[in-house]
């Protein structure tokens, strides 16, 4: 009698408690969330499913499930509100638990799934050292990158009239290029070039599959799935295996000493800052290796593919950036000092990246604390994801969402809208605030010149047969999408 007695009174006061508080932000019902979890977890479909419930719910909604508190985040100023805001931003940018987190990524030691702490501080201000796109780093940003970048041009002019060519497989092979000269300060070698793009393809496609959300929380809610046969066990050993070559491509013991006296490489001053300070362990440096390569390749390859399909499928609008580019490099090379005169050419890449969504959903923030805004609670210990694939399509902020138009971010002027505009506050690629991508700017500014050199050199054409969709709904489902192929004839223009 007691004891029922005791369990009413828990059950009263906790409801009590909860009734006086301010409402939960609107979602579907517990049943209807257990049906959506269960359907995700099959489809891997959370950014169709996101747009769905957005339509429905409005800028933020929860989902429940299990105990867990999924907030989807679903307009770009409520994102940059909960992430930058003082009152919320110590609050909301730790990484929830994760299988990816724990048992891949040791523990958080890397630099994208790690707490906001002072570890991970102290590993962005090092990176940051490195990646120096100001003063004369930039000249060795663009010489890095203009070096591969003509070796790849080099290979397009050696492609026959009328031969189609791989152009997903060329610029893979040219993006592992310029990473592999990122992190060691040295040019890959040839002898050896097949054998390490053929990891950075495998590990990356392993990566891509574990990252999906679907994959991620049924290892997350259930990890003894790794042990039992069937997809789980053989997804989560491929990727083991392949992460193990990436590692120690890099990290052999003859390598090391190289790449510490090297000194000035992303390797080499990790390696060096380790031997000062114990905050930095052999997981550090490998989970750099890791957020290095699979940032750099994933995104990076997707945009580009995502870019030249889109050429493909409007010919007048890669015909408008030659002229521009015509006019204004007059024949010579161009640089990073171009961007601010190249405005339709900056409009068509910031589009691009707006239209194909490529990273459908943010990586996952952490609410530390219970918090309200904007008349909602949200309960401490959930997981809010910024919907970045409605957000980029929103009808409520964008004229003909569907259509793409790089003339919607030139102003009346024909002038690229500067970075306070009300349109390019819409668009979140890279994330806001604390956690933003630290190689936003290494991205950009590869992205700026693989785009210029490449559409100043050559056009590109389809090769007779159909092209792959435009829309990336029907691309493969996954963390961060890709065209499925980009088979064309390319042209050298005079």
């Amino acid at each position: 009698m007691i004891f029922v007695i005791s369990i009413t009174l828990y059950i009263f006061t906790t409801w009590r408690k909860n009734y006086q508080k301010v409402p939960l932000p609107p979602g579907p019902s517990l049943l209807e969330s257990f049906k959506i979890m269960w359907g995700m977890i099959k489809k891997n479909d959370i950014h169709i499913v996101g747009e769905k419930l957005a339509s429905r719910f409005g800028e933020i909604l929860i989902i429940r499930f299990f105990g867990l508190n999924i907030v989807l985040v679903n307009s770009a100023r409520l994102v940059r509100k909960l992430l930058t805001n003082t009152k919320y931003r110590d609050i909301t940018n730790d990484r929830p638990p994760s299988f990816l987190r724990e048992h891949v990524l040791y523990g958080g030691k890397d630099i994208a799934f790690s707490d906001y702490n002072e570890y991970q501080t102290n590993l962005r201000k090092l990176l940051h050292g490195v990646v120096q796109l100001y003063g004369e780093g930039v000249q060795d940003f663009e010489d890095m990158v203009n070096t591969e970048i003509g070796n790849l041009k080099n290979k397009l002019m050696m492609v026959k009239p009328g031969q189609s060519i791989d152009m997903d497989g060329a610029l893979k092979i040219s993006i592992t290029r310029i990473l592999h000269l990122f992190l060691t300060n040295e040019g890959l070698n040839e002898e050896i070039q097949a054998e390490f793009c053929s990891i950075v393809e495998n590990y990356d496609k392993q990566f891509n599959n574990i990252l999906r959300f679907d994959t991620n929380l049924a290892l997350t809610l259930l990890p003894w799935l790794r042990h039992l046969p069937g997809s789980y066990r053989e997804l989560v050993r491929k990727l083991m295996k392949h992460q193990n070559k990436l590692t120690g491509f890099f990290l052999n013991p003859s390598k090391i000493q190289k790449w510490r006296q090297k000194g000035k490489s992303l390797l080499g001053t990790l390696l060096a800052e380790q031997e000062a300070n114990d905050q930095f362990t052999d997981e550090s440096v490998k989970g750099v290796i890791i957020d290095t390569i699979v940032a750099g390749f994933l995104t990076t390859s997707g945009f580009l593919g995502g870019f030249l399909l889109l050429m493909l499928h409007y010919p007048d609008i890669q015909r408008r950036i030659q002229e521009e580019l015509d006019e204004v490099l007059e024949g010579r090379q161009p640089s990073l000092g171009d961007r601010a005169s190249l405005h339709y050419t900056n409009a068509a890449i910031l589009e691009c990246l707006r239209y194909i969504r490529h990273v459908p959903v943010s990586l996952p923030h952490f609410v530390k604390e219970e918090i309200e805004i904007e008349g909602y609670r949200i309960p401490a210990k959930s997981t809010m994801l910024p919907n970045l694939w409605y957000i980029a399509k929103d009808e409520n902020q964008w004229d003909h969402p569907d259509v793409f138009n790089p003339d919607r971010f030139l102003d009346e002027d024909r002038k690229f809208v500067p970075v306070t505009h009300q349109l390019r506050q819409q668009v979140l690629p890279f994330g806001v605030g604390r956690r933003v991508c630290i190689g936003e700017s290494f991205a950009k500014s590869r992205i700026f010149l693989y785009v210029t050199s490449l559409l100043q050199k050559f056009s590109f054409r389809p090769n007779g047969d159909p092209l792959a969709p435009e829309d990336s709904k029907y691309w493969k489902l996954n963390a961060a999408i890709h065209p499925p192929f980009l088979k064309c004839f390319i042209e050298q223009r005079k």
